[in-house]
């Protein structure tokens, strides 16, 4: 059983990443931010919002990842995002060897 102190620990998986010659470390969104991702109908502005939350370091205002979006190739700003969705969803049902039928 766990507890409550275990169970409310923050505990988001994080993960470097090799971009433009250099590495940036990004993180999971919590459930919470999530969330409230799926409320945002623009997808410019989700994308801003999953950077400004998920990117750990360097750490970027909305402002900066919109900078860094104009100067960016695509494949660029899409890889950072992506993992960070990636950490965010975790491994797929068949990587875990967890996944139920009808899901």
């Amino acid at each position: 059983m766990i507890d409550k102190e275990a169970l409310l620990k923050a505990r988001l998986p994080e993960q470097e990443l090799d971009v433009d010659g250099g590495t940036v470390r990004v993180r999971a969104l919590s459930r919470a931010e999530f969330l409230r991702l799926g409320q945002i109908e623009d997808v410019g502005q989700q994308e801003v919002y999953v950077l400004t939350r998920g990117l750990v370091d360097p750490q970027l205002t909305e402002a900066e990842v919109r900078e860094w979006r104009e100067g960016a190739l695509s494949l660029q700003v899409d890889a950072v995002s992506t993992a960070i969705m990636n950490l965010s969803t975790g491994p797929a049902a068949d990587e875990t060897g967890e996944a139920e039928e009808g899901r």
